[in-house]
């Protein structure tokens, strides 16, 4: 059962990992919006930080129901385990 639950742990942990990655991308975002002839750089800048948020979301998202359901299934098995096992 070990295995099972360091793996969780380690899918827990790169989970809150990303959070913190996207909160520090989050955290340097220009949020104004561009539409001057010259600011043709930093549209470009915006839509790729836009993009790459999309992805850490998306991402986030199916990490964040992986670990949750994972976490309660496991606690369900530690907890048959423990009440079918005779000390």
């Amino acid at each position: 059962m070990m295995p099972f639950v360091t793996l969780w742990v380690v899918l827990a942990g790169t989970t809150a990992a990303l959070a913190i990655y996207r909160r520090l991308l989050v955290n340097n975002e220009d949020t104004r919006i561009h539409l001057a002839v010259g600011e043709d750089a930093l549209i470009g800048n915006q839509k790729a930080k836009a993009s790459r948020l999309e992805l850490i979301d998306r991402c986030g998202k199916v990490m964040t129901a992986l670990a949750v359901a994972s976490g309660v299934v496991l606690g369900a098995a530690l907890l048959y385990i423990r009440f079918t096992t005779v000390d």
